[in-house]
């Protein structure tokens, strides 16, 4: 089905009318859709006042929830804009968070139906902080799953703690499971939501999260040959050689031991994929010196990483793990959440998410051993077939205070009667962008675009260099993601550099972009280049040759072009090189308004000094580059 509703729109210009006609032919559910997976039954909020930091013409927080919709299936209704004071982490008094966020936020979910949402999704761009005088930091998106009993605009109904969640379910497979969402469960008498965030540094980065979902929902499946990974788990005190002999469930408190031993006692869940438990008695994490795996195995790396639990990286992050799409994890520490727009989040969860992690739980501030998630709970709710939203609101205790769940709340990776589909699809051909940053540095952007076809998040691979040698590797950001981005450093001022990228998803299949050319240079100007592969070959060595240039009003705007040679010793000055073009290998190369002819000088150059230059007349004047080679 197609979804043919009339978009809201709340600018005219051409990058949000694009965006709002993906929304409009977004694909929506089907009858036989469970309701706890409806994206009909979720609310999208983004803060219509962000900047567009990026520069695509749409405000990075709008571009985040009408992509969203546009993925999921959202109706355009269920998106609600709203005008913050503040596109940072905190609202800057309860009396804005009320004014800005809950009253109308409460008012869309009425005219919705108040039991028709079952989910608030917080985009990138609406803070995640509100502060009082008398209660400290608090957690937004905690507070709005009880948007009907938060008190007044004057009085919040905040307890010097936190409040018990009727939702938290902590003895799983003890008593009857709880049944999915349905608000079943009220708080002070008042309906309760579900709520998660997509959020990150950018609105690519909140993005990423959901592409990794997607991949997840449609791939991850324990059956032999399907996508999967490792469940890690990370235990501080005993490595527990008797777990039958715990006594469980002990409900974390009153002591981290307990806590721990209930970690430890909940490994006996962790079925499906290969359990990789690091249960060293002396208080070691993953990727510590030291830390061993319960099989003996160093602990110092955890590749494949899909669900983890575990404990204690306080303000750290060890950079050991490698995240794949679809990844959930739960780190109970004290900052475990804090800060997760910043570029080097100086805690777990956030630096997780920066290097791959698809979405985790956990807290913005001191949230004390029993107001933090279950760790152990969350995973094993996954594992059991709910969707992120729900398992992060059922291993909570808390309610009203500093938890915060980060990832797409409709990801539910193993629901009952998953069908086996293999990953055989490979990626799309990837949009290339060279961006300048400086006079020496540059970033080269790779991004591809899965809408209205399977998820498939990438890694960037492939060469680039200064033309014509390209000798360099791409890596790109760690991590699976739609936009991948290499850092590029210690470039020539001016130089013309050419790259070769190609994309590979987790199945590793690939897909190579087009070839990018650039100037290491301020756009808007002429520019030429004559290089080499080497300014000092030696006598009849072959090598290659380039010629380079970027014509910003296209190629029409070319007048007259000439490549020359000088020799002097050998009575050469000017001499036209056009004419021997075609006995040198031509390989024309092209893209945008850069363009270049690259040449291989197969039987080397005599001894002595030599120029190669490249002339270009435009409008704009005569532009001219001379490249000097010695040859012993």
């Amino acid at each position: 089905m197609i979804q043919r509703l009339l978009p809201v729109c709340w600018r005219t210009d051409g990058a949000l009318a694009w965006l709002c006609a993906l929304v409009l032919l977004a694909p929506v559910a089907s009858a036989q859709t469970p309701y706890w997976l409806d994206p009909a039954r979720i609310i999208v909020v983004a803060n219509s006042s962000m900047g567009d930091a990026n520069g695509n013409g749409v405000g990075d927080s709008m571009e985040v929830a009408l992509r969203y919709a546009a993925l999921r299936g959202v109706p355009s209704s269920n998106i609600l804009p709203l005008a913050l004071t503040s596109s940072g982490t905190s609202f800057g008094s309860w009396a804005s968070f009320w004014n800005e966020l809950r009253t109308p936020l409460v008012n869309r979910i009425q005219a919705l139906g108040n039991t028709t949402v079952l989910t608030i999704l917080l985009c990138h761009g609406v803070p995640y902080e509100v502060s009082t005088a008398a209660h400290g930091v608090r957690s937004v998106d905690q507070a709005l799953m009880t948007p009907l009993a938060l008190g007044t605009v004057t009085t919040p109904a905040f307890a010097t703690y936190w409040q018990a969640n009727p939702f938290f379910d902590a003895m799983p497979g003890f008593a009857p499971d709880i049944p999915h969402f349905l608000h079943q469960t009220f708080y002070a008498g008042q309906l309760m939501y579900l709520v998660a965030r997509i959020d990150g540094p950018t609105p690519e980065a909140a993005l990423d999260l959901v592409e990794g979902a997607r991949y997840g929902d449609l791939y991850l499946h324990t059956a032999q040959g399907g996508y999967a990974g490792r469940i890690y788990v990370d235990t501080r005190f005993s490595n527990y050689p008797n777990l039958a002999a715990l006594n469980w469930p002990q409900f974390h408190a009153p002591s981290y031991s307990n806590a721990d031993s209930d970690m430890a006692y909940a490994t006996q869940w962790m079925t499906g994929f290969p359990l990789w438990w690091e249960n060293t008695a002396n208080d070691l994490e993953i990727g510590q010196p030291g830390a061993l795996f319960a099989n003996g195995v160093s602990a110092a790396a955890a590749p494949d990483a899909l669900f983890y639990y575990g404990w204690y990286n306080f303000a750290t992050y060890h950079d050991a793990w490698t995240w794949l799409p679809g990844s959930a994890a739960c780190d109970l520490n004290s900052n475990s959440f804090a800060s997760v727009r910043a570029l080097a989040p100086s805690n777990f969860g956030g630096s997780a998410l920066r290097r791959g992690l698809t979405c985790g739980v956990g807290c913005i501030a001191e949230p004390y051993l029993n107001g933090h998630h279950f760790p152990e709970i969350f995973i094993r709710s996954l594992l059991d077939g709910r969707t992120f939203a729900e398992s992060a609101a059922i291993s909570d205790p808390s309610l009203l205070w500093r938890s915060i769940a980060i990832g797409d709340p409709l990801y539910c990776p193993l629901p009952p009667g998953k069908v086996l589909v293999i990953d055989t699809l490979p990626p799309p051909v990837p949009t290339v962008q060279w961006i300048m940053n400086g006079a020496t540095s540059a970033t080269l952007r790779a991004s591809v675009d899965t809408l209205g076809r399977a998820a498939d998040p990438v890694r960037l691979e492939g060469t680039w260099g200064l033309a014509p040698l390209l000798s360099q590797q791409l890596v790109g950001t760690s991590g699976h993601r739609a936009v991948q981005s290499e850092q590029l450093q210690n470039l020539a001022a001016g130089g013309f550099y050419r790259a070769r990228p190609v994309v590979r998803d987790p199945a590793g299949l690939t897909t190579a972009g087009a070839e990018l050319l650039a100037f290491n240079a301020p756009t808007g100007s002429v520019h030429v280049a004559a290089q080499a592969d080497t300014v000092a070959a030696a006598a009849g060595q072959a090598w290659k040759l380039e010629f380079a240039l970027e014509l910003p009003a296209g190629i029409g705007s070319l007048q007259w072009l000439g490549l020359e040679a000088d020799a002097l010793a050998y009575g050469i000055q000017g001499a036209d090189l056009l004419p021997l073009v075609a006995y040198l290998s031509p390989q024309l190369h092209s893209s945008g308004n850069c363009f270049s002819l690259e040449l291989q000088v197969m039987q080397g150059l005599a001894s002595g000094a030599w120029v190669f230059r490249i002339e270009v007349l435009t409008a704009a004047g005569l532009t001219q580059h001379a490249l000097n080679v010695v040859v012993p």
